[in-house]
This record gives C-alpha cells, structure tokens and sequence, in this order.
C-alpha cells in the first residue's frame, strides 16, 4: 500500500501541469459528489436509513468524509471568477446538496472541521460571507430534524463521548506497553481486542494515537513531519495567492478542505480507506503544484499585480 501510494502521487504530480487541469479535475469529481450527496438525501427522505445515512458507502462516517472534501471544494468553485456562471451555479448545488447530506450522516468531528473550515473560507475570502452563514445557523434548527440537533448538542458532552475516551485511553495503554516499535500495521483491532475484553475496533479514531499504537515512537514522529510539511506547503499557498484574483477560490476551497479533514482525523480515521486515501492523495497533489514557485497560477497572479502597479 505504500508502494502503491507513492507511485500513486508520481502518476498524479505528472498529470497535472496546469491550474486548468486542477479546475478540470475538481468540476469532474463534482459530479459523483452530487450524486452521492443525493442518493444519501433520498435515501433519508424515504426512510432508508436507520438514523444515519450512508449513501452509496457502508458508513456513515466514510460518507462524512467524503462529503467534507467537496463542501469547500465546491463552494471555492462557487467564488472562482473563472468559470462560467452556469458551472458556478453547478458548484452551488453540488454545495447546498452535499452540506445536507453531511447534517444527515451524524458525524460529529465532520461537523467540526467543515464549521471551522467554513468559517475560515469566508474570513479569507469575503468576510460578508459570515453574515450568511450566521443566517444559514438560525434557520438550520428550524429545517432538520430533531435528532440531528439534539446529535449536535452531544459534542461537548463527556457522557456521550464516553465510549471514544475510553477507546483512547485504552490505546494509551497499548502504546505504553508497546511504545518503540509498535504493534504493527494492521494489528491494532486483535491487539485491542485482548485489552478491551474482546471488543473491537478497526481504528483509534485518532490520527496521531493511530500511527503511534501501530508504527511506535518513529510512527509519531513520522505524522507529525509529515503535517509539518503539509501545513507548510498550505501557509505557502496562503501567503502567495490573492484569494480575491482569479483562481482564488479554487486554492482556498483546496486548502480549506485539507484543514476540514484535518480536524476530522482527530475524532475518526477514515483514510484508511483506499478509495479515500486516492482522493486525498490528489488534493495533496494540488497542494504540492500549487506551492510551486513556478506554478502557472502564480505566474499569472505575478504578472497581474505587476500590471497593476504599474
């Protein structure tokens, strides 16, 4: 699999070349976004689910993931001054359905990073934004149903997170008693099993506790270089582009659904997922062309403020 992620992310790097291939790409994936995103509304509407829906997905919380990837993804295509009005008036649809497919899932750390995610979008981008969404949070209690609000009111609750506190402590104690090198990848489940009583769990929940349990101490550090890197190719983008230029909005949806996932992979570990994992892989790859000094788009935003000025 590491293999396979690696030359993953080569294949990847080389296709694209452009920010035009990038737009391509993000108004392609957003098509079976919207199709997922309906089939779980559809499948809510007609009784299909047993409280959480899960799509065309075996779990809601793959589902969940999924669907935070493309909400500031799409609603960056929504501000890109670039496309057509009849494809940002796509990217708004692909927006409204997928955020109401992911109320629907019940994912409480989804919830989270798309929120901060959001908030962050309209800080960066158009801070009017934020009257929008301060109007969008009064009408969401009054449209969905009960138990989606009384879901999110648990978030800051210890009793109903009671069964994730005590899954991470019991990782503790693994990682304690195997702290160097680990348990192993993909051992985690029997190996928790034997501490939790015969319980299991395919995952920590957690990305840090999940590569340390599995990897040990160099699994800890291995992450944690890895974000480092990640969040500073993001500053890079961040302190390069002007959000209110051309291709503005494709970077900051990009960036932002990376720091929505982020703040997921605290409460859940879906990357585990290969079709998951590939998808991220690409908007990783975005990133990493993106932060070029030789990118088009930079190319281009430099030769604007140059005309500018001048």
């Amino acid at each position: 699999m590491v293999l396979q992620a690696l030359l993953s992310y080569l294949m990847l790097y080389e296709v694209i070349d452009s920010k035009e291939s990038i737009l391509k790409f993000q108004q392609i994936l957003l098509i079976p976004a919207l199709l997922v995103a309906s089939y779980g509304i559809f499948e809510y509407l007609l009784g299909f689910s047993e409280g959480r829906v899960v799509s065309f997905f075996g779990n809601p919380n793959y589902l969940s993931v999924y669907l935070l990837l493309f909400i500031p993804i799409s609603l960056g295509l929504v501000t890109e001054t670039s496309l057509s009005n009849v494809k940002r008036w796509f990217a708004g649809i692909v927006f409204i359905a997928c955020s109401c497919a992911l109320l629907l899932t019940l994912s409480r750390g989804a919830w989270l990073g798309t929120i901060v995610a959001l908030a962050l979008f309209t800080v960066l981008k158009d801070k009017r934004f934020l009257v929008l969404l301060l109007i969008i949070a009064l009408i969401i209690p009054f449209v969905v149903p009960d138990y989606v609000i009384d879901r999110f009111k648990t978030i800051t609750s210890i009793n109903s997170n009671m069964d994730r506190i005590n899954l991470w402590s019991t990782t503790i104690e693994i990682i304690r008693d195997h702290p160097i090198l680990g348990v192993g990848i993909g051992n985690f489940r029997p190996v928790y099993a034997e501490y939790a009583q015969g319980k299991l769990m395919a995952h920590t929940h957690n990305i840090f506790l999940q590569f340390t349990v599995e990897l040990g101490i160099p699994g800890l550090l291995f992450i944690i270089y890895f974000l480092y890197l990640l969040g500073k190719i993001a500053l890079t983008i961040l302190k390069k582009y002007d959000f209110n230029k051309k291709g503005g909005g494709l970077v900051l949806g990009l960036i932002m659904a990376l720091l929505a996932l982020f703040i997921d992979l605290q409460f859940d570990f879906q990357i585990a997922d290969r079709p998951m994992a590939m998808l991220i892989l690409f908007l990783i790859v975005n990133s990493a062309f993106l932060a070029r000094d030789d990118s088009p788009l930079q190319q281009v935003s430099r030769v604007e403020d140059f005309a500018n000025n001048n």
